[in-house]
């Protein structure tokens, strides 16, 4: 089978600019949701965390525990989202 050759090139400009609108329409989108969503996740993770270790429960405790660094990093992904878009602008510029 012979590879398909009307598949455009894609300058750097070009990827840089699609990678930051797909980032910023994300950002965008999720502004309003993550903050509660995370605060949510936060008292769940807590709550499991202080129910499994007054029941000696260790899978509990792991739930609890994993579920609040879990949403941990994912505010702090959502919230270095502007750096990371820097940053891939400024990979762009020197890759041209």
């Amino acid at each position: 089978m012979g590879a398909n050759n009307n598949i455009p090139a894609v300058s750097p400009d070009h990827f840089s600019a699609c990678i930051s609108d797909v980032i910023t329409t994300m950002y965008n989108a999720l502004s309003g949701l993550i903050v509660p969503l995370v605060m949510f996740m936060m008292l769940v993770s807590i709550i499991l965390f202080i129910i499994g270790s007054a029941l000696r429960l260790k899978s509990l405790r792991q739930m609890g525990g994993g579920g609040f660094i879990g949403a941990a990093a994912g505010f702090l992904v959502y919230m270095a989202l502007p750096a990371i878009l820097g940053f891939v602008k400024t990979l762009s510029i020197f890759l041209r």
